[in-house]
């Protein structure tokens, strides 16, 4: 029996749980499935190579193609269809595709093109259901103007729309105050840092365990959906590394590379400048080596930071201006 290939055309802006039940079919009914996500800069402002990483981390036997010069009219017209119809045919390079899967209007003339069966998924019936959960996120979108309902959104999904400030510094009891007072008066989720208060008389603590415990806490579904625009983290497990580094002299490779990745994740940085007089937590760290070495770290990661000083008015005041001139990531449209 010849091999069966399927196709699939998106945006996935963002990746709902319709586009997932859509893989889930194809997957399912045929030997390989290829995705093509298309860029749309006009229609969304979530990065395709953020969208495209979606689809590859939930559906990592998915082969998924970046159409970064995809055509960015999708009018049901004549001229549009041929249009895709072109750009389809040239990214897939002469590939043989035996099934196409949609729920749309364009599966009777893509799969036309192709030569392919037309999958169109039936939107009345539960067990395929892509149209149903499509009707049903674009109706809510309507009735919350821009705010997903995230009902219908993987949590790495939704944490990706989020717009996700980390503030850092020597851990202290002042810079998890500034995180509280910034999450209640600009209405922002926070995950704070509770991980030194009973730590902090040891002159020997097991910061990489620290580390670990606070990447289950940045990563907890229930604080991430109940996050709105902004989820604001006080502290990164990249700190907790660099003062294993500084106190012990503890330094391992392998949570560098892990933690390095996860501060690139963050959309803000920002360093607090404590004024604390009695800020040595750990009684063989010097705070003002670390703020040294945090910033040398960041810079040679390349990382952008905003070093923040002043009293609390003025780090508040600071903090608002570059906070607010980002850009939402919620989409414009479906």
């Amino acid at each position: 029996m010849s091999k069966t290939i399927g196709l699939i055309l998106g945006k996935f802006a963002p990746f709902h749980v319709g586009h997932e039940r859509l893989l889930q079919i194809a997957l399912s009914e045929v030997d390989e499935v290829h995705a093509i996500i298309y860029d749309c800069p006009d229609l969304t402002n979530i990065p395709l190579n953020v969208r495209a990483g979606w689809v590859r981390t939930l559906y990592p036997k998915v082969n998924v193609i970046e159409g970064w010069d995809a055509p960015n009219e999708h009018e049901d017209t004549p001229r549009v269809k041929k249009l895709q119809e072109e750009y389809v045919e040239r990214v897939l390079n002469g590939k043989k595709i035996t099934h196409f899967f949609s729920s749309e209007y364009y599966g009777e003339h893509m799969s036309k093109s192709l030569g392919a069966i037309n999958r169109r998924t039936n939107r009345d019936d539960p067990r395929e259901g892509y149209g149903i959960y499509a009707k049903m996120i674009r109706a809510t979108m309507m009735r919350k103007e821009e705010h997903l309902n995230k009902n219908y959104l993987n949590v790495l999904v939704y944490k990706d729309l989020l717009i996700k400030i980390a503030i850092l510094g020597y851990p202290s009891q002042s810079q998890t105050e500034l995180v509280k007072l910034i999450a209640e008066k600009f209405s922002m989720n926070c995950i704070l840092d509770d991980l030194y208060q009973k730590k902090q008389n040891h002159t020997h603590v097991d910061f990489y365990k620290i580390a670990n415990e606070r990447i289950k806490k940045i990563n907890d579904e229930k604080s991430i959906y109940d996050a709105k625009d902004f989820l604001v983290f006080d502290s990164a497990p990249f700190v907790d590394h660099l003062l294993s580094v500084l106190a012990h002299n503890d330094y391992d490779d392998s949570k560098y590379q892990i933690y390095s990745k996860d501060m690139r994740t963050y959309d803000i940085v920002f360093i607090i400048d404590n004024e604390e007089k009695n800020n040595d937590w750990f009684h063989n760290i010097d705070p003002s080596i670390f703020m040294n070495q945090l910033t040398t770290n960041l810079d040679t990661l390349g990382i952008k930071y905003h070093r923040i000083n002043g009293n609390i008015d003025e780090k508040l005041k600071k903090i608002e201006k570059i906070t607010r001139a980002l850009p939402k990531r919620f989409i414009k449209t479906i």
